[in-house]
């Protein structure tokens, strides 16, 4: 039997307004915008892409608009290689992202776009279920602060310090530094 030829699934979302979405996409979250349409002098759809990842917006003429919220219950997951560089990024952005968590092995961080739309950006880890992201500026380099972490989690919990909880720790090194914290 012939394998389907199916390439992609892309999100379609209806919109209210396309200037809110396109400044929360583009310049909120960095999509690119590939494909356009223009109908009677005003962009009522487009195809953007974020890395490999695509979603298409087309804004509702006003008789069509429909009489429910927008985006009430719809959920997009987009896998990445690292869901906390998105969350860092989105930030510099202005973008209220939710603090990043783990669950289900993936590292969490969730936005809403203008129209109510849960987008949620993960990428796989081995740090332990349920652990919150947590901030730390300027305490020393990142290794010395992995190491005191690791001492009050084992001090709190009365565990050795294994291989997947040093992994753990290995994180971004920028002016800031974060790191987890196990609960």
């Amino acid at each position: 039997m012939d394998s389907p030829n199916v390439k992609q699934a892309v999100p379609f979302f209806g919109i209210a307004s396309m200037d809110a979405s396109l400044k929360f996409y583009v310049d909120g979250l960095g999509f690119e915008m590939k494909i356009k349409w223009i109908d009677e002098g005003v962009l009522r759809w487009c195809w953007l892409e974020l890395g490999e990842a695509a979603i298409m917006l087309q804004e509702y003429k006003e008789d069509h608009k429909p009489r429910t919220k927008l985006g009430e219950g719809v959920s997009i997951c987009f896998i990445c290689r690292d869901a906390l560089a998105i969350y860092h990024d989105f930030r510099s952005r202005g973008i209220n992202a939710s603090k990043p968590f783990v669950g289900n092995n993936m590292w969490v961080t969730t936005v809403h776009d203008p129209d109510g739309y849960r987008l949620e950006f993960e990428s796989a880890t081995d740090v332990p279920e349920g652990t919150e992201y947590q901030e730390q500026r300027n305490r020393g380099t990142v290794e010395q602060r992995n190491s005191r972490t690791v001492e009050q989690q084992n001090s709190r919990t009365g565990e050795q310090e294994n291989a997947q909880t040093s992994r753990s720790f290995n994180l971004i090194n920028s002016s800031n530094f974060y790191i987890p914290l196990i609960y």
